[in-house]
């Protein structure tokens, strides 16, 4: 899973929060990412790179492997 880091800015997640706003729904905070499930004959150097220098931009984004969890949003 790819998201954004903490205080990038979040173009979709805006437009959803004004969507809501217009539509009268009341929500906190709303965050985007990308989901990718690698291919299991990739061996975890393989998968690495591709999560690290491919996939992602590790200046503006974090890779979470596994469950999201409150803490790896914020």
């Amino acid at each position: 899973t790819v998201l954004l880091k903490s205080g990038v800015m979040d173009p979709v997640a805006e437009s959803v929060l004004q969507a809501a706003r217009d539509l009268g729904l009341a929500l906190v905070a709303v965050r985007t990412f990308r989901r990718y499930y690698p291919n299991e004959s990739l061996t975890g150097s393989d998968q690495e790179i591709l999560f690290k220098k491919i996939l992602s931009n590790d200046a503006i984004e974090q890779i979470v492997s596994g469950p999201i969890h409150a803490d790896h949003l914020s």
